[in-house]
């Protein structure tokens, strides 16, 4: 009987002490500080223009893609920061806030927003307007580096703050069962 007690209370031992080593590892707490300091720092370097101190937290085959700006590729630090100086010359006092960082192994995932006055040339004259707008993505840390980022805004939101308004393109669509378009069609209606 003492055996089977001594048995079964160094099984439920293990069973804790397994329990405690998994619940307060030491490592996860430091690599969540880890990787979102990168990408504090990032924005730190970004947001005081220190472009070349970008290459000590983004790796130099960085990667960005936005649903904003699908036009714009960027597969390099290089293209980054080029990108970067362009928006600085449209938005000379612009800057990004951070609010949430959350960490899920080598993602950070952010919301934030990006703020700025349009007094410079850009691929719209300066309205000498300022625009705060909320974005959020996804940041892919790869050896202590922003290898990769995913992310997002509504430009609807910052064209409405600038007071640029955006036409849709014109088109015509035949109709159904007529030889009319529908421009031909509202124009008689």
């Amino acid at each position: 009987m003492i055996c089977r007690f001594l048995t079964i209370l160094a099984a439920l031992s293990l069973l804790v002490l397994a329990a405690c080593e998994h619940s307060t590892s030491t490592a996860a707490p430091d690599h969540v500080k880890a990787v979102k300091a990168v990408v504090e720092q990032a924005a730190d370097y970004i947001n005081s223009r220190n472009y070349d101190a970008l290459k000590d937290v983004i790796a130099d085959d960085y990667r960005r893609h936005s649903q904003a700006t699908p036009d714009i590729e960027v597969t390099s630090l290089e293209q980054f920061v080029t990108f970067l100086k362009q928006g600085a010359i449209a938005f000379p006092d612009d800057r990004v806030i951070l609010d949430i960082l959350v960490t899920e192994g080598d993602l950070v995932a952010f919301w934030g927003r990006y703020e700025g006055t349009n007094t410079g040339p850009g691929p719209f004259p300066p309205t000498g307007k300022s625009v705060s707008i909320e974005m959020a993505g996804i940041h892919r840390i790869e050896n202590g580096k922003i290898a990769e980022t995913w992310v997002t805004w509504d430009n609807r939101v910052m064209f409405s703050q600038l007071g640029i308004v955006m036409v849709p393109a014109p088109f015509t669509v035949e109709l159904p069962g007529t030889s009319r378009t529908s421009e031909e069609a509202a124009k008689n209606n």
